[in-house]
C-alpha cells in the first residue's frame, strides 16, 4: 500500500474558498494505476484498477478501482466502489457505493446502501436500501426504504414507504399497548 499520495493544500483551509472552483489546487492531475493511496488531493483524479482512502478534487474518475470516501464536484465510477461520496454530479455504471449524497445522480445497475439525492436519472436497475429522492426516472427501482417525489419506472418494489412505515409504527404500538394491557399485574 503507497503510505501517501498526498498532496498538500494548505489553501483548502483558506477562508472564502467555499467551492472547488475557487480552491487553488496544489496538483493539477493524480492517476493512479493499481496500488492503493491513502489520501489524494488534486484538481482531477483517475483510478485505473488502483483505489484511495480519501479524495478531494473537483472531478474523479474511477475506472475497475475503489475508494472509501470520494468530495467532489463530480464522480464518475465503471466497474467500481466508492464507501462514501459526496458530489454535485455523480455517474455510476455497473458500480457499488455505501453512501451516496448528490444533486444529480446518473445510474446504470448499481446498487447502494443508502442514496439521498435530488433528482435520479436511471438506465437499468438500481437496488439501495434507504433511498430518499427527488423524482426518480428509471427502469427499476428495489429499495427497503423508499422517499420519493414522482416515481416514473417499470417496476418499483419497495418494502416501506413513509406511509407503511407509518401504519408498521401504529400497528406495532397498538399491539404493544395491548399486549401491556393484557399482561399487567393488578395492584391493590
Amino acid at each position: 500500500m503507497t503510505e501517501e499520495i498526498q498532496i498538500p493544500a494548505e489553501n483548502l483551509e483558506e477562508e472564502g474558498a467555499e467551492t472547488h472552483e475557487e480552491i487553488e489546487w496544489e496538483m493539477e492531475e493524480a492517476e493512479l494505476n493499481e496500488g492503493m493511496a491513502q489520501s489524494v488531493i488534486a484538481k482531477h483524479v483517475t483510478i485505473n484498477a488502483g483505489g484511495a482512502q480519501h479524495i478531494e478534487a473537483e472531478t474523479v474518475d474511477i475506472q475497475q478501482g475503489a475508494a472509501a470516501q470520494v468530495e467532489a464536484e463530480t464522480v464518475t465510477v465503471s466497474n467500481g466502489a466508492i464507501g462514501v461520496v459526496k458530489a454535485q454530479t455523480v455517474t455510476l455504471m455497473q458500480g457499488a457505493v455505501g453512501v451516496i449524497g448528490a444533486e444529480i445522480v446518473s445510474a446504470d445497475a448499481v446498487q447502494s446502501l443508502v442514496l439521498g439525492t435530488g433528482d435520479l436519472k436511471m438506465n437499468g436497475d438500481i437496488r439501495a436500501g434507504i433511498m430518499g429522492v427527488g423524482d426518480v426516472e428509471a427502469d427499476s427501482v428495489s429499495a427497503f426504504f423508499l422517499a420519493a417525489g414522482d416515481v416514473h419506472a417499470e417496476e418499483v418494489k419497495s418494502v416501506f414507504t413513509p406511509i407503511t412505515a407509518a401504519a408498521a409504527g401504529a400497528a406495532g404500538g397498538l399491539v404493544f399497548a395491548l399486549l401491556s394491557l393484557l399482561f399487567r399485574k393488578h395492584r391493590k
